[in-house]
């Protein structure tokens, strides 16, 4: 009988311990699935109030979905050959929709030569372009005017040393506005832009970006730190980069 009762209560140790781990893995499975279905959350904008004056820019800004970062590793294929995959952010929406885009941005304006006084007025405007190869290392861009948008606000006065502060976009998206667009954003920071399609119908060819070798640009007086969007969608989007040169350009 002390034998019985012994077995009898390491089995319910046992059970006790398997069922334990049991809920860890399914608290860590649906903790991923989280952050898997947060980068593909639509945060509506249905009922929100678009910021009036600068001081209900934070409030309205709460309601935003934070867009990751540029992911990127490395491999080599059989050849030996290192393939350089990026996963990059990729805005979606739907026709008939407006969704804005909470920008925060970091002042890297330092004054004036010495000698002078003053400020720097710089202006913030939403811009929409869609692009095509040339041959095999060119990309030509071309501004669309398909989708509508704005900034507010749309000046900002940079002195040295002020603190970060946030610009809000807004962009509708009309009927008949299905369709790609390479880069949707501002001069410092953009993405690109899927209308009229679901995430998972995305894929890297649908899009004209260059993934590597960029040109260094015009120095700009700002920097952005972070976006967050509302009304609108994000998911990462797989692209594949053979060894340059020439530098790696996706779609057909």
């Amino acid at each position: 009988m002390i034998t019985k009762n012994l077995l009898l209560g390491i089995f319910i140790t046992l059970t006790l311990i398997f069922a334990s781990l049991t809920l860890v893995e399914y608290e860590q499975v649906n903790t991923l699935s989280s952050q898997v279905h947060s980068s593909q959350s639509k945060t509506s904008s249905t009922g929100l109030s678009f910021p009036r004056n600068e001081s209900e820019i934070s409030q309205f800004c709460k309601f935003g979905s934070l867009v990751g970062g540029v992911v990127q590793q490395q491999t080599q294929n059989a050849s030996g050959q290192t393939i350089t995959t990026i996963f990059r952010p990729v805005l979606v929406m739907q026709t008939s929709s407006t969704a804005y885009a909470c920008v925060t941005y970091q002042s890297l304006y330092t004054g004036p030569a010495a000698g002078f006084q003053g400020a720097l007025p710089y202006t913030f405007n939403f811009g929409l372009s869609v692009c095509h190869r040339i041959g095999q290392a060119g990309l030509e861009c071309a501004l669309s005017h398909a989708l509508s948008g704005s900034a507010f606000p749309s000046q900002v006065t940079l002195r040295p040393s002020m603190s970060n502060f946030t610009v809000v976009y807004n962009v509708t998206a009309p009927a008949g506005s299905t369709g790609f667009y390479d880069s949707a954003g501002d001069t410092t920071w953009g993405y690109p832009l899927a209308v009229g399609y679901q995430n998972s119908q995305l894929n890297a060819s649908d899009f004209h970006i260059v993934l590597s070798g960029h040109p260094g640009g015009e120095a700009q007086p700002v920097r952005m730190t972070s976006v967050s969007i509302i009304g609108m969608s994000w998911t990462y989007v797989e692209f594949q980069c053979l060894p340059d040169p020439p530098p790696c350009i996706s779609g057909n």
